[in-house]
């Protein structure tokens, strides 16, 4: 049981503890993790400053596409520490969708998620993650 964790992973606070969660969860279960990030649409205001930058919104994108390999090339690199074996998918898209659709794709038997407040509201991604993903979901907050 739960031999294919994955990871909802991102630059949150929430996230790093669910790391640390999936990371001791699969080590001691024998399991594989995939860490999962998802680089979601930058607001809509981004693509006012086309006007003055027209290379603005990309420089953007690609500085925050760098940044998230980073900090999840050092959770691989925390989760080999720990000896769990873990790779890592950096996809573009909606954050549940492409999160439900990676999951799906994986066959996680597990989802591990942080816990942490969106746009003023709790469990708004959680929710809608945990009413259509078919396998459990481990908040940790």
């Amino acid at each position: 049981m739960f031999k294919k964790i994955a990871i909802a992973y991102d630059e949150s606070p929430a996230s790093e503890h669910a790391l640390a969660t999936a990371i001791s969860l699969a080590a001691s279960l024998g399991s594989t993790l995939r860490i999962v990030t998802v680089i979601e649409p930058q607001p809509g205001y981004v693509n006012m400053s086309l006007a003055i930058d027209p290379t603005l919104p990309a420089r953007l994108q690609d500085e925050r596409r760098e940044r998230l390999k980073q900090i999840q090339a050092l959770a691989i690199r925390h989760a080999a520490d720990s000896g769990v074996a873990a790779d890592g998918v950096l996809i573009d898209g909606p954050e549940v969708e492409t999160i439900l659709a990676t999951v799906n794709a994986y066959n996680a038997e597990l989802l591990v998620i942080g816990l942490a407040q969106h746009h003023g509201e709790y469990f708004s991604t959680l929710h809608r993650i945990a009413m259509q993903i078919p396998c459990p979901v481990l908040a940790v907050h």
